[in-house]
């Protein structure tokens, strides 16, 4: 088993920080206007149906950027290939580098 060079665990690291920040922005993005808008300002039945829109779409809308993103952005960077889900990015399964300290 290899081990990676300090700059590529620098690089698992911040793409596992920019992975957990989108998870977060999505989330508080989908559920942020259906839950405040109703509670401080009155709302006609067009903007009521809009927000259920949202709410039910935006999470499915949130899940393909996400895997989009792994399929994109989540690779490993020695050989370019894509994280397994079960590796949690800690190892490359195809170039066997482990990426833990």
């Amino acid at each position: 088993m290899n081990k990676a060079t300090p700059d590529q665990m620098k690089i698992v690291r911040f793409r596992r920080g920019v992975f957990l920040f989108l998870g977060i922005a999505i989330v508080a993005l989908w559920l942020a206007p259906p839950l405040i808008l109703p509670k401080y300002f009155t709302l006609s039945a067009t903007t009521q149906a809009v927000l259920h829109v949202w709410f039910r779409i935006g999470l499915f809308v949130g899940f393909i950027i996400l895997l989009i993103y792994q399929d994109v952005y989540w690779r490993c960077p020695v050989c370019q290939k894509p994280f397994t889900k079960a590796s949690t990015s800690a190892h490359c399964k195809y170039c066997d580098t482990q990426f833990t300290a």
